[in-house]
Formats: C-alpha cells, structure tokens, sequence
C-alpha cells in the first residue's frame, strides 16, 4: 500500500527538541488557562453592564451558547465557574476562593481542577470558621498547581473526615428539583408549524396513541407504489409517507364534506372497521392488537362509521 503523505502544518516541530517540545506543551496549555480566566472576567463585566441592553441575548447562558457554540450543558458550566471566581456583588467573608481564582489567572490551573475545588468547597460543614474556610480553600488551590482532580478530591475527603473528628458535620447536598417523567405527563395535542429558511415548511405534532395508530393507517391508505425504470422503489420510509401526507390532504381538501340533516357530514377518509378487520392483508403489519382494537372503537364512535 503507498504510503499517503499529509500536509505539515508545523513542519518547525520536527525541529524541536523533546525538552522543548514538552516545553511548549506546559506552556501553550498555560495560555489556554489564563484565556479561560480572562473570558470568565469578561462574561461577568458584561452582566454587570447588563448581557440584554448589551447584546441582546436575554442571559450569560445563551451569550456564551450564541457566541462562543457551545452545548447548553457547556455553556451552563462555563457561567457557573465565571461567577463563582468573578463574583457580581461582594461576597461574604470566607466565601470567596480566592487562591484558586488567583492560581487560574496564572493558568497555573485548569477547569477540571476548578470545578473539583468548588465542589468540595460546597460540602465543607457551615459550623467552620471563615478562616477555617479560607485555610481549607488555599490548601485545595495550592495542591491544585502540582496535582490533578483526583488529588485534590482525596484531600478534601480528607478535610471533612478531620472536620467531623472535631464534631463538624459536612454540608446538606442541595436537593435536586423533583422532575416529571414524561411519560406520566398528560398527552396534549398539538401541531406546530414552522417555516422553513429553504423554502417550504417544517411540521411537528404531539398526539395521542389512538391518533397516531388512526394516522399511520391512512397515510400506509395512501402509500402507493412508485418504482423507477427497473421496477424498485428507492423511496425511504419517511418519503414514502411524506407523499402519502400531501395526498391525503389533497384528497381531502378537493373533498367537499356538506352535513345532512344537521348532521355532520362523513369523514373523507374514515377508518372502517372492515378495513381494520383486514389489517393482516392490507393494514400495516407494524400495528399491534391494542392498536387495531382502539382503532375499531374510534371508528364506530365516528359518525357513519362501519
């Protein structure tokens, strides 16, 4: 096999020593640090001033999310560390790490190690002093320019073991907000429709099981056939129903449904009971028991319904 040669972007580096090139290493991850300290310092200047008169984004979150591209979840943890070593108002004595929003300044230390520090400064006991804090925070921080996560989550561990030695009792963990499951959630119908930049219009609906198990019915009603020049249709499944789609709503809007005797006037395209009952040779296969039952019950209870 010939070998493939790629385009040197730092063909200099071939250059380097390995001292240097390890050098270079400490020092470029270094800059990197200090550029995150400086934009965190900037996230909270721009709050200050107001992030919606300034920008127009309505808070830190969607700023960082809008300019930066960022996941929310990114993006929520990057606000997060910016107030906590950029605090807005004054913070109350013994609350505020300074040493470890010094040491991230200098880039002598990362996110990982940030984020590992203020986590184990919220499970200190509340009974401790603010100097015991401000002790406890610059010991994390200064252990924090030699060592990883993993070390400084052993010595906090082994901080609040001394603490409760010495009857102080670690802090209460915030309880989280009970959440709904969605599928406990009540089903409410709806259909948005939203348009496209492209041209045409995008369409999302939220319905019920009945409604869902009625619609892939008619739309496999209406899925017909369009094989190429060799006799196979190519189409997807989400094409095949996309047309399917637009000619169900054709037919139904050349339709023109009158009511009789005051009474509502017969579906376009009912279900029939007769047609459920020949679900194994012309309704989908992909319907199960359940849904073909509820189906057969919607369709009696719908006026002229077989």
């Amino acid at each position: 096999m010939a070998h493939i040669a790629h385009p040197e972007t730092h063909p200099e580096l071939r250059r380097a020593s390995t001292q240097e090139l390890l050098n270079g290493l400490r020092q470029e991850e270094q800059i990197q640090r200090q550029s995150a300290a400086l934009q965190g310092a900037m996230l909270t200047e721009l709050e200050r001033r107001g992030i919606r008169d300034c920008t127009g984004y309505p808070d830190a979150i969607s700023l960082v999310r809008g300019c930066l591209h960022l996941t929310l979840s990114e993006a929520r943890t990057r606000v997060a560390r910016a107030h906590a070593l950029n605090p807005l108002d004054e913070p109350k004595p013994g609350m505020f790490p300074a040493a470890t929003a010094a040491a991230a300044r200098e880039g002598a230390i990362g996110a990982g190690q940030i984020d590992e520090i203020l986590g184990s400064l919220a499970k200190l006991p509340g009974t401790l002093t603010d100097h015991d804090r401000e002790m406890d925070e610059k010991k994390l921080a200064d252990l924090a320019r030699t060592g990883g996560p993993g070390i400084i989550r052993q010595a906090a561990k082994d901080m609040l073991a001394e603490h409760a030695l010495n009857g102080h009792k670690p802090a209460a963990p915030h309880p989280e907000p009970a959440r709904r499951k969605r599928d406990e959630e009540p089903v409410e119908e709806k259909v948005q429709i939203r348009q496209r930049r492209g041209g045409g219009h995008h369409i999302s609906a939220t319905v019920t099981d009945e409604t869902c198990a009625s619609l892939k019915v008619l739309l496999d009603k209406n899925d017909h056939p369009r094989p190429e020049a060799d006799g196979v249709d190519r189409r997807t499944l989400s094409r095949r129903r996309g047309d399917a789609f637009t000619l169900l709503i054709t037919r139904s809007d050349s339709q023109d449904v009158k009511p009789r005797d005051g009474r509502p006037g017969k579906a376009a395209h009912p279900v029939s009971s007769k047609y459920l009952r020949q679900g194994r040779r012309q309704g989908p296969s992909h319907l199960s028991r359940a849904e073909r039952r509820r189906l057969r019950k919607s369709a009696k209870a719908q006026p002229g319904g077989a």
